[in-house]
This record gives structure tokens, C-alpha cells and sequence, in this order.
């Protein structure tokens, strides 16, 4: 009898103190390096706590809005749900998606993880070795393709700054699923340039990158200033958000991801991809980060479309 008690007793103190399951939604697709580091960053929240085991949950289509819906949807029905995505979510998304849903109150950003560039980027067999090179080369040719990708509309900001910057009009944007097809068309010669990520974009010569001094990683690559295009900067940062609905779980979710992105893992992760790692929790930086980012697009907003 007594050990059929003991034997209740360990079920039910295992059972009130399970680990409550709480999906990670990703805008990347699992073999891109932004999963890669949502991986380490979960690896990483799950060690040094017991209340929850987030898992990575990435869905189809989640490059778009789809994330981002299924998370409201979720939570208002009780599941907890985080999800990993960019600063465009908050931004450029709101011109290309239009208003799907409140993105100033539906959502608390909790982390700002890392950040990174993005270049403009050429085949590495081609004679174009710089951003003059680039322009002479699309002024020269009645038709011109840039090379995207659909979740990557901050590549569509960017291309129209370059575009305005030299006056340029014969350019069309060429989008694929996946960052491995953008960059095959552009060693096949289907595009001419393309304005992304150069971590997702290796094998491809940089000619200029965004941002505001020389980066870290890439120290040869010049930056917009130093070829006569100030306009060119940028900074990608990857951010962590939850549904606006339990403080508690926000703060939760602030605390342990906060942690994990200082943990010395991830941080030697983040070096050996190439990414910078930011770790900032404050939400009143990150909402600063996304205003500057939308005065930019006010300026282009009719272009971005």
C-alpha cells in the first residue's frame, strides 16, 4: 500500500510541475541561418529554466504574415506562443501586407537578438567589382532584374533608395521562394544584382554594405558613405515578440531569452555565423529602432508597394 501511495505521490508532484509546451514560430525557413540561431537561443532558454520547453515550430508561408496571424489566433485561445522574426514585421510589412493586424498594441517586442547587413551583391564571375561599376552596367542594358526573395522586403526599401539615388528606371524585381534559388539565378545570369543578407548569400562579391562603418565580419566591404551612397544604411535586427495578453509569460519570455542570448553558446554561435549580437530586452529601444526605420519607408512607402 505504501508504495502504490509513494507511487501517486511522485506522479502527481512530477504532473503540477511539467513544463508547460510553448511553441517558437519562425519567419525563416529551418535551414537558413536565422533558425539556426533561434535554435541556439531556444537550446539555450530551455537549460536554464524548467517552467517551459519552448520547441520551434516553423510554419509554411511564415515569410509572410502567417506567423505572425496564427500567434493572435493562438493566444487568444490560450496557448502560449512566442515568435522569432525581423524588425520588417513591425515595419515594411505594414506597407507590403497592409493591416492585418494592430502591429503598435497587438504584440510586445521582448528581445532584439542580433542584427545584420545587407549588401549589394553581384556574380563573382562578372567584370562589375564595384557600385559604379553596377550602375554603368544597368544604364547600359534596356532591361535590368533584381533578385529577392518574398520575405525580404526590406530588400524592396533598399533597391528603391538605390534606384532614386541614380536615377534609375529600368530595373524589375524578380522574387523566389528561397535564398538558394536568388542566389542561383544570379549565377546563372536570370537577375543582375541582388540587395539581401550576406550570411544567406555566400559565393556572391559584395560591393557595398549598410552599415554605418565598416563591419566586423566583412572589413573589406565599403560602405554606402565611402562610395558616394550615404543613403545605403540599414540594420536587419532579428527580434523576439509575444502576443500582448500575459504579462506574466511576457516578462518570462523577456527574462529567459534575455539570458540564454547572453549566454557564452550562443554568443560564440553568433560569431561563427557572422551575425552580431545585440541582446537587448529594453521594448522602448526596440520601438525607437522600429520609428527610425519607418521614416524611411514613409519616404518610399509608394515604391515598396
Amino acid at each position: 500500500m505504501v508504495k502504490y501511495i509513494m507511487s501517486f505521490f511522485i506522479f502527481f508532484v512530477s504532473s503540477a510541475y511539467a513544463q508547460e509546451k510553448v511553441n517558437v514560430y519562425s519567419r525563416f525557413p529551418p535551414s537558413e541561418v536565422p533558425s539556426l540561431v533561434l535554435m541556439q537561443l531556444i537550446k539555450e532558454a530551455n537549460s536554464i529554466q524548467s517552467e517551459y520547453e519552448f520547441k520551434l515550430n516553423v510554419l509554411p508561408g511564415a515569410g509572410g504574415e502567417v506567423a505572425d496571424k496564427k500567434a493572435l489566433v493562438v493566444s487568444k485561445m490560450g496557448e502560449k506562443v512566442v515568435v522569432f522574426g525581423t524588425i520588417t514585421n513591425f515595419t515594411l510589412n505594414r506597407i507590403v501586407y497592409g493591416n492585418n493586424f494592430d502591429r503598435e498594441n497587438d504584440f510586445i517586442q521582448v528581445l532584439a537578438a542580433s542584427n545584420i547587413p545587407v549588401s549589394i551583391m553581384v556574380n563573382p564571375n562578372s567584370n562589375i567589382y564595384s557600385l559604379k561599376d553596377l550602375v554603368e552596367h544597368i544604364k547600359n542594358k534596356p532591361k535590368i532584374y533584381n533578385a529577392s526573395t518574398t520575405q525580404a522586403v526590406a530588400s524592396r526599401l533598399l533597391d528603391s533608395v538605390f534606384k532614386e539615388r541614380y536615377n534609375i528606371n529600368n530595373i524589375s524585381l524578380l522574387e523566389y521562394k528561397m535564398a538558394s534559388e536568388r542566389i542561383k539565378s544570379l549565377l546563372i545570369g536570370e537577375t543582375d544584382y541582388t540587395i539581401a543578407n550576406p550570411i544567406d548569400s555566400t559565393g556572391l562579391r559584395q560591393l557595398v554594405i549598410s552599415s554605418e562603418e565598416r563591419h566586423q565580419f566583412f572589413p573589406e566591404i565599403p560602405t554606402g558613405k565611402e562610395v558616394g551612397f550615404p543613403e545605403f544604411v540599414y540594420t536587419g535586427y532579428q527580434l523576439i515578440y509575444v502576443p500582448n495578453i500575459d504579462k506574466k509569460f511576457t516578462e518570462n519570455v523577456r527574462s529567459f531569452f534575455y539570458t540564454s542570448c547572453k549566454s557564452k553558446n550562443v554568443m560564440e554561435f553568433m560569431i561563427s555565423v557572422k551575425y552580431t549580437a545585440v541582446c537587448n530586452n529594453d521594448t522602448n529601444w526596440i520601438k525607437e529602432q522600429i520609428s527610425k526605420q519607418n521614416i524611411l519607408i514613409e519616404k518610399h512607402k509608394e515604391s515598396i508597394k
